[in-house]
């Protein structure tokens, strides 16, 4: 497992981010092409999506995530609801010829999903762990892979009011463990990048399994 906690310059190594990528618990494959243009392809299961590092020499600086899905109708619309909502952004892929959004011959939109993370400020590899898991977890929603939780119990939020945001989450995980973020988001009345941000920042009271969608429980519980 990667230690590192970032350095002066800010920048990492192909070696490193695949690294983080595979503490997470998903694949990664470095590719160079005959440009020297350096990728890092990620899979897991049915969901892939990649790193873009360019031509730029190592350590990189900075890097894009993308991901790519097709929709039926309005696209411009799941774009617009899509970027209220998360982290990533989406666009719909206009034709090259016409400057147009149209369809292809089986009526689908082609969509690309994209974010961009500079590394400066000795960005940590807990930093970048964190990035890898949200992004992940919004590529399988992206793709309809993620579980939907069950509707949560209004009188849970209710009680919850005057406790802060981190020993909510505990009490919720407490009364039922193994949920998601989007799970514990739903439960708590707030958006999942918050809930992302505070389960990866305190994985010494978290602890978490799988990839599609991660699972979270209480690490006292485990003990």
């Amino acid at each position: 497992m990667l230690t590192k906690k970032g350095n002066e310059m800010g920048a990492y190594t192909a070696e490193e981010i695949k690294g983080i990528v595979e503490d997470v618990g998903l694949s990664a494959e470095i590719q160079t092409d005959e440009h020297n243009f350096v990728t890092i392809n990620v899979s897991a299961g049915e969901v892939e999506w990649i790193i873009i590092l360019g031509k730029e020499l190592s350590p990189y600086q900075c890097m894009h995530l993308g991901a790519m899905t097709l929709v039926e109708d309005q696209p411009l619309i799941f774009a617009n609801n899509w970027n209220d909502a998360h982290t990533s952004k989406i666009i719909a892929i206009k034709d090259s010829e016409t400057g147009s959004i149209t369809p292809s011959a089986d009526g689908q939109y082609l969509m690309t999903m994209s974010w961009f993370v500079p590394f400066f400020g000795s960005v940590s590899a807990e930093y970048l762990t964190y990035v890898v898991s949200h992004w992940h977890d919004e590529v399988c929603e992206l793709l309809g892979l993620e579980e939907l939780g069950e509707e949560s119990d209004n009188s849970q939020s209710d009680e919850h009011e005057l406790i802060d945001r981190l020993s909510q989450i505990e009490l919720e995980l407490q009364f039922k463990p193994r949920q998601s973020s989007r799970d514990l988001a739903r439960s708590l009345k707030t958006t999942k990048y918050e809930i992302n941000n505070l389960l990866y920042r305190n994985t010494h009271r978290f602890n978490k399994e799988g990839v599609t969608p991660p699972l979270w429980s209480n690490r006292s519980e485990l003990i």
